[in-house]
């Protein structure tokens, strides 16, 4: 949109050796960040790493965003709007479509943090409402004179099932289950299995039986998708990683 490229990180990396620096998050705490110090921890980074793209995070006051962008800029970087796409952002909390576990349940956040709830990018009102929050995300800087190099999208992926796949691997609700059967896949069938093997593994565990490999599929079904989302939680790859003050 006017210019501004929106990428990935993988993208970003593509054709010359890159630097990436995602800084500070929204959140409750953000108003409390002193920003002179948050000024001189990127110095100091900068000083210590080639930084080439700084990408910062959603939600910053508008002089914070402002004076740290500008700062970045000092030190050689191009700066970027790092956007969650389908998670909370401390402002918008997915709801109506939220991403549904194998148990039939939303799938709960990681250790109870809005930022990682997520809207099931399959339905129609979630993508509509994405794509409403970035747009209004990239013109919320203009009169406060901040330009963006780029736009950096987070969190574009489920939930992850790391915790507890039996009742986070998604999605289930409505749409994927319309979607999958369009493609011959019955999410019923998959949802059964995928409690047929939790028991399965807790009946195991609990005797404390190694199961030879060929034991452990013993519930296949036709879904051969793969399930995403990385352990930590993390939605994209980068080659550096600053945490804000």
């Amino acid at each position: 949109r006017d210019g501004v490229r929106v990428t990935d990180a993988h993208a970003m990396t593509r054709g010359r050796p890159r630097v990436i620096a995602q800084y500070l998050e929204g959140g409750p705490e953000v108003d409390r960040i002193d920003h002179g110090e948050a000024i001189n921890r990127l110095a100091s980074a900068c000083r210590r790493l080639p930084i080439t793209d700084l990408c910062l995070g959603w939600n910053l006051p508008d002089e914070l965003a402002r004076e740290v962008a500008a700062a970045g800029r000092e030190h050689g970087a191009d700066v970027w709007l790092w956007h969650p796409v389908l998670a909370g952002d401390g402002r918008f909390v997915p709801d109506a479509d939220r991403a549904i576990g194998a148990t039939g349940r939303p799938v709960p956040a990681v250790s109870g943090m809005a930022e990682f709830l997520f809207d099931c990018p399959i339905r129609a009102s979630a993508r509509s409402g994405a794509l409403d929050r970035l747009m209004a995300a990239l013109d919320h800087r203009r009169p406060t004179g901040i330009t963006w190099d780029g736009v950096l999208l987070d969190k574009i992926r489920w939930p992850s099932p790391f915790a507890d796949p039996g009742r986070d691997l998604a999605c289930f609700c409505d749409a994927c289950a319309r979607a999958a059967g369009a493609d011959g896949i019955d999410l019923d069938e998959v949802r059964r299995g995928i409690a047929a093997a939790v028991s399965t593994a807790r009946i195991v565990s609990s005797v404390g039986v190694t199961m030879p490999l060929s034991a452990k599929a013993t519930t296949r079904s036709r879904w051969t998708g793969t399930p995403t989302g990385s352990p930590s939680g993390a939605g994209t790859a980068c080659g550096s990683s600053l945490s804000g003050p």
